[in-house]
């Protein structure tokens, strides 16, 4: 270490710069109780302090390697910023749930899982502690009870658990080390490990989990070479034309009709067929990371029309599947005997053209080069499922090369990464629960988990009701009874109502319904008599 350190000390002489020795110390990584002392180190002259624990990049490491000391400060930063989510989480005035998961993820979660894939090694107890804080935020996102299961906040909010995130995190960590040739660490991933200790490493974490995950990672991926950087002033683009947006259609319009009818002015205006050869390009897989097919659908000038669907390998994602349509409609048009001096590329693959845009993606950018040199060429986005004909048509044949026989591939280090997040990426349900008010999310929450303020839980769960049973003496109070059953709630059940409108009857609002709405319940003759059910409605709400 002392030579290391005088070397250090010739380079920083060498270039002028001055080193902070009393920033800097020693610590001895050892599992041995007999080895503490790490000797005496020394940086022009000076002797550095030895400690039993020291802070690099923000990860605290302790000497032997638990990363207690880390994961206690992390928790100690992480439930410091709980008070804040907690003010904006009021139960009926409330921020709503996207702006709650919002600071979450932003300010409590990044603290959590900073610096993961390195101490992925610690110990269960010690990684629990931080899983803790989460479960704690994921109740006041919610407004769920204490007793409430973890799984259906997690699944509510799709914030997936912290142990899945480190998993995926490692495994992403890993695939970096596989993708460098020359990184130490792809030799230790490769080869034996050493299981002479009962620590575990970072190499036992990671093929614990390449094991797991075998059957989706398990192909090779190629690794990095000097081709793979862009090289943007080789290739002459003053031919080639990039546009990621449809003129006069405002970003984030849902409605179809306005997307179609904007994008087909756009392609009669700005690319007449007469002189424009229009292509279609689109690509999908199958769960977003297998099974890719590409459709390609090319209308040329003489109103010849071409079409061609191949497969795009076992393991490939939706964006490689997208990139391998717009090269095969490349190769496709150089090859064809027709004259195609203006050529445009439809495709709905916005990301595409963005890596294209900022030169990140080198296989088309060389396709694109070779066709640019005697052709005048536009990619233009078009936006997708909106009834252009097409790209309907080029979607269909998509899916119809994802079905013929698809041969091993290796992939890339973003694809594989791409991969990862799917496997271990939570996806969001569509549910009109996201879009109620506060109060109303909490009332649905815990209506639907059936941890709440009605009698049933509060005495079984809770041991704080002396009885289950609903004040009407029927049955047990429950979410089902108090909604459909109940008879001192008989004319707001929905079955009451659904009868009132066949006998052609006034109909009533639901009980349920009225409070979504935020109305009094009841008449005010029957006010008195409901009070103490419009009470058990509210305490659903209210902690």
């Amino acid at each position: 270490m002392q030579e290391a350190t005088d070397r250090l000390s010739v380079w920083a002489e060498e270039w002028c710069v001055q080193v902070n020795t009393e920033k800097s110390c020693t610590t001895l990584f050892s599992l041995s109780p007999k080895q503490t002392d790490a000797g005496y180190i020394r940086i022009c002259d000076t002797p550095l302090a030895e400690v039993e624990e020291a802070t690099y990049l923000g990860v605290t490491f302790d000497r032997r390697l638990t990363w207690k000391a880390h994961l206690t400060n992390a928790e100690s930063k992480a439930r410091k910023k709980l008070p804040t989510l907690r003010k904006l989480a009021g139960i009926n005035r409330g921020a709503h749930e996207n702006i709650l998961k919002t600071v979450y993820l932003g300010t409590i979660r990044l603290i959590l899982e900073y610096g993961s894939s390195a101490w992925i090694t610690a110990a269960k107890t010690n990684q629990q502690r931080l899983d803790k804080v989460q479960n704690q935020a994921l109740r006041i996102i919610t407004g769920a009870l204490k007793s409430t299961p973890i799984k259906a906040m997690e699944d509510a909010t799709a914030i997936p658990p912290l142990a899945k995130r480190r998993e995926s995190k490692t495994l992403v960590q890993t695939s970096k080390y596989q993708y460098l040739p020359d990184h130490p660490m792809k030799a230790k991933l490769e080869g034996l490990i050493k299981n002479r200790l009962k620590r575990g490493s970072f190499a036992h974490e990671a093929k614990k989990l390449n094991k797991t995950f075998a059957e989706h990672l398990g192909q090779p991926s190629t690794p990095f070479t000097v081709q793979d950087l862009p090289e943007p002033w080789k290739h002459d683009q003053s031919n080639l034309t990039i546009r990621t947006n449809v003129p006069g259609l405002p970003p984030g319009t849902s409605d179809e009709m306005t997307k179609l009818s904007f994008t087909q002015a756009m392609i009669q205006d700005t690319y007449p067929s007469e002189t424009w050869t229009h292509v279609y390009t689109d690509g999908s897989a199958s769960a977003v990371i297998k099974d890719g097919g590409a459709g390609i659908f090319i209308l040329y000038t003489s109103r010849r029309s071409e079409t061609n669907s191949i497969p795009t390998g076992r393991h490939c994602t939706n964006y490689r599947a997208k990139i391998e349509a717009i090269k095969q409609a490349i190769k496709l048009i150089e090859e064809s005997p027709e004259s195609c001096p203006n050529v445009v590329i439809f495709t709905d693959a916005l990301s595409v053209l963005q890596a294209l845009e900022n030169s990140k993606q080198t296989s088309i950018s060389r396709a694109l080069f070779s066709l640019c040199k005697t052709r005048v060429v536009n990619l233009q986005w078009i936006p997708a499922h909106c009834g252009v004909p097409g790209n309907e048509n080029v979607d269909r044949l998509a899916k119809l090369g994802a079905t013929d026989n698809q041969s091993q591939n290796a992939i890339t280090h973003e694809e594989k990464v791409t991969m990862i997040k799917a496997l271990t990426k939570p996806r969001p349900t569509k549910d009109d629960y996201h879009l109620l008010e506060r109060w109303e999310q909490v009332i649905i929450f815990r209506l639907r988990t059936e941890h709440n303020r009605l009698n049933a839980h509060m005495c079984t769960k809770l041991k704080l009701s002396p009885s289950p049973m609903c004040p009407c003496g029927l049955e047990q109070q429950t979410a089902e009874h108090i909604l459909q059953r109940c008879p001192r709630l008989a004319k707001q059940h929905p079955n009451e109502n659904q009868s009132a409108r066949q006998e052609g009857g006034p109909e009533e609002d639901g009980i349920l319904h009225c409070w979504i709405r935020g109305d009094s319940v009841g008449d005010e003759r029957q006010e008195e008599e409901e009070e103490d059910t419009i009470t058990e409605w509210q305490s659903l709400s209210i902690d």
